[in-house]
């Protein structure tokens, strides 16, 4: 019997009502890997838009070997275009956007968005392909160049390390990180979903380019358990050539530019006119007058020759000081040159690019000018490593970092950590000696170290700040290509250039090598956003689950006492978390879930902060950077029943709407909380303005919802509120117990009647449709009418496990709300 009747009532002592939907979580969830794109896939998007995708045979292969950083450094195409191609999404359940936007934060670029792309209304399960307004393909294209970097500082001449260096710290980006691209509604400006994208399999190893052609699951923003449908993106990397060429760093110390080869210096003609020389007579035997001519001539000299020898002395001084002038400019001139030469033996250059809560590694090779073995100490901005050994890092027991390094730029004079950046990151690996597990363990903890007559070695440094400029939450909407160089600009708060002085001396002696460091900061690294929306001036202690800890570190070394709990090439167990809000007070609990309790501001203040996770209490490798964003919006509080419709008027501030006359309303769950204006459209007047809502929850619990007013014209959010729903259990004017077989999709009819003496319009909803679905949501009935409602119950096995029953709510209500009325369904599996 397929009939539902009030015969067939269960009598129960307990009722187990639904549970809340789960709340977001605020960790990546353990997601299955992209689906890479068919060929079907490709060829509707080039039918759509014209753009063929390039092909590639490595596309989508990762790197399981490790990377070669000697194939990074000698790659001739040290320049990248990294270019973003979003080509199509689909829905796996029913979804109200029409315009789409996609934001994304990519390497060391301020965050980003593309232009508002249509989306039709399409069943689940449909591909939507993805195009701008005029039809051309929805991309994104980051130009990394770090020689444009050293042309904007007015240096040429390093602009190839320059590219060097950001090309490197791409090529550890796209190995470590992933890219998050964040799905949102372009009219309503709420988040979707989000999707993760890993990057390694674009690191090219000299490749001329790596593409990655992949369906990427979109992850709802409130629940990141639940996927809501997949996104098809293509991404190129692409290598090229630097638009600024120079000469690279000199691997002999000594300043860039400056030649060892002496100057020749050409004198300048001091002494005025050149002296004339003296007109030679002619003589002739025949020629009388030339015989008169010539002895006028020496009776001329002859009276004057007391005068003509004191021409000669004159002359014979004035040559010697000449003489004397041109050889002091010759020495002063001679020494400029030799000076340079020997400057270049003691000081140094060098620029460096890092980013905020990144270490940034570099190296300076140093040679021991004496005939014998000497012993020689490292300084920082003329403090030496034993002073620089007391501002260590705090951690706590947890693993906060409760105060990070002061000194940010020092030697690296720990061994793992020194093998590591050889073995790992190809730098210069020290002579061996006594033996190969002594060569690392050259400095000393105060930063000294011998050396004998002769012998070289590459210094290593780090430099680690969480003072560099952290870029705002600013979004651009540039659809032109994205320059490395344009980064950061006016955005960032914290210094952007810093010079720091390294010296190397003899102990008890002078100083034998300076170098001049350069740092100019790029903004940091991002690999999430999480966004909190919260009621303003309202205590709250959010929790943040760590994510997995999956990437391979080495083995640190560790103080006397202390557990090892990092192994060299497994995972690491334990992270160690820094937050750049130390007044927050955070902790770590043993589920590796992080306390944040902090005090939300006044509406519409936007609280945010960073948090740096590394995998070694060195902070040699980061695992993973968040930005939480904590949104402080103005609250509504409403109390009703499960199945109660439940109305609430909204009031909008006058300043709010002084340039806007008409809001377009928005709710980010229409069917928990619905806005009672025909089309969303609100008339405002200087005086504010006013709308009404309807909360019908479905599920006991607490439950938020966001209303948005958006200006429709110019795209911007002019008011928010946060709904916040306590819903009690409902009223049950009955209860049914319903069988239903493993395996079966069953159908059953429900019995109703319509007790009013008045015909009516009923609408009948279920609280979990997964499981319980209505076929005739809308009864419309005269007085004292029966009808049946039909009702399709879903297989719930999984795997062979049967699922536990399940209790379903049915509410019935009428289309003037005085009949509201609620059926509890409990489904048995048998």
């Amino acid at each position: 019997d397929d009939i539902i009747t009030d015969s067939k009532q269960a009598v129960r002592t307990e009722i187990e009502y639904p549970e809340q939907a789960p709340v977001r979580q605020t960790a990546p969830a353990s997601l299955a890997p992209g689906r890479n794109l068919t060929r079907s896939d490709k060829a509707r998007y080039l039918d759509e838009v014209g753009q063929e995708l390039p092909s590639n045979a490595m596309a989508n292969r990762p790197h399981h070997s490790p990377i070669s950083w000697e194939l990074e450094k000698t790659d001739p195409l040290q320049a990248d275009d990294v270019t973003v191609s979003f080509m199509a999404v689909n829905w796996v359940r029913d979804m109200d956007p029409t315009q789409l936007q996609f934001r994304l934060r990519f390497f060391v670029f301020d965050a980003v968005q593309t232009l508002p792309a249509s989306v039709p209304k399409v069943e689940p399960g449909q591909t939507v392909i993805l195009k701008r307004s005029d039809g051309s393909a929805l991309q994104m294209i980051f130009r990394v160049d770090g020689s444009m970097l050293a042309k904007r500082s007015n240096d040429t001449h390093g602009a190839s390390e320059a590219a060097s260096t950001a090309h490197l710290q791409l090529v550890d980006y796209l190995a470590k990180h992933s890219l998050e691209v964040e799905v949102w509604d372009a009219n309503s400006l709420m988040q979707i979903g989000s999707s993760v994208v890993p990057l390694h399999s674009l690191v090219r190893q000299q490749d001329p380019f790596k593409v990655i052609e992949k369906e990427h699951p979109i992850i709802d923003a409130l629940d990141e358990n639940r996927q809501i449908g997949g996104l098809q993106l293509a991404i190129k990397c692409h290598g090229r050539t630097p638009e600024v060429t120079g000469s690279g760093p000199e691997k002999a110390p000594g300043p860039r530019g400056v030649s060892s080869k002496p100057k020749r210096i050409k004198a300048t003609n001091l002494g005025g006119a050149a002296r004339e020389r003296p007109t030679a007579i002619p003589v002739g035997d025949d020629n009388e007058e030339r015989r008169k001519r010539a002895r006028v001539e020496r009776m001329l000299l002859k009276r004057q020759g007391a005068e003509a020898d004191a021409n000669k002395m004159s002359a014979a001084t004035s040559r010697q000081g000449t003489l004397a002038t041109i050889a002091e400019l010759r020495n002063r001139h001679r020494d400029e040159p030799v000076a340079e030469v020997m400057n270049s033996l003691v000081r140094q250059h060098r620029t460096i690019y890092p980013s905020c809560g990144t270490a940034c590694y570099f190296y300076v090779y140093f040679q021991n000018p004496f005939d014998e073995t000497a012993y020689f100490e490292v300084a920082v901005n003329n403090v030496k490593a034993a002073r620089a050994s007391a501002t260590t890092s705090v951690i706590s027991q947890r693993g906060i970092v409760q105060h990070p390094p002061e000194q940010e730029l020092a030697l690296v004079t720990n061994a793992a950590e020194w093998r590591h950046l050889v073995q790992e990151r190809g730098f210069p690996a020290p002579r061996i000696r006594e033996g190969a597990a002594y060569a690392y363990e050259l400095f000393t903890a105060k930063g000294s170290f011998f050396l004998e007559s002769g012998e070289s070695v590459a210094l290593p440094f780090k430099f680690l700040s969480f003072d560099a400029p952290i870029v705002n939450s600013a979004v651009s909407g540039q659809s032109a290509p994205h320059h490395l160089v344009d980064v950061g600009g006016a955005v960032g708060t914290g210094p952007t250039e810093k010079r720091s002085t390294v010296t190397v001396q003899r102990i008890r002696g002078a100083v034998i090598r300076t170098v001049d460091v350069f740092v100019s900061f790029q903004p940091c690294i991002i690999d999430r956003t999480i966004r909190f929306f919260e009621s303003e001036n309202s205590p709250v202690r959010k929790t943040i689950k760590l994510p997995i800890a999956d990437a391979p570190v080495f083995r640190a070394s560790l103080k006397e006492g202390e557990s090892a709990e990092i192994k060299e090439g497994g995972s690491a167990k334990r992270r160690y978390v820094y937050c750049t809000r130390q007044d927050l007070g955070i902790s770590l609990t043993e589920y590796d879930e992080l306390v944040c309790p902090m005090l939300v501001p006044q509406a519409p203040e936007v609280m945010s902060f960073h948090l740096f996770i590394y995998m070694d209490q060195t902070f040699q490798e980061l695992h993973t950077a968040f930005h939480v964003e904590v949104h402080a919006i103005r609250s509504e509080y409403i109390r009703c029943s499960v199945g109660q419709f439940c109305p609430r008027t909204v009031h909008i501030a006058p300043q709010a709407t002084q340039q806007s006359p008409q809001l377009r309303l928005y709710s980010s769950d229409p069917a928990l909380c619905s806005i009672q204006i025909p089309g969303g459209f609100l008339e405002t007047s200087p005086m504010g303005g006013q709308f009404n809502i309807a909360v019908t929850p479905s599920a006991t619990g607490t439950h938020c919802v966001r209303l948005h007013a958006v200006d429709q014209a110019a795209r911007t959010l002019v008011a928010a509120w946060l709904v916040n729903i306590a819903a009690d259990p409902p009223q049950i004017k009955s209860a049914h117990e319903i069988p239903i077989p493993v395996g079966v999709e069953v159908m059953k009819r429900l019995v109703f009647r319509n007790e009013s003496n008045q015909s009516n319009t009923f609408v009948v909803v279920s609280s979990m449709p997964s499981v319980l679905s209505v076929r005739t949501p809308t009864l419309c009935m005269n007085a004292r009418e029966t009808q049946y409602i039909e009702l399709v119950f879903r297989d719930q096995v999984h795997s062979g496990v049967l699922a536990r029953p399940k209790e379903c709510f049915l509410f019935i209500w009428s289309e003037d709300r005085l009949v509201q009325e609620c059926r509890l369904l409990r489904v048995v599996y048998t």
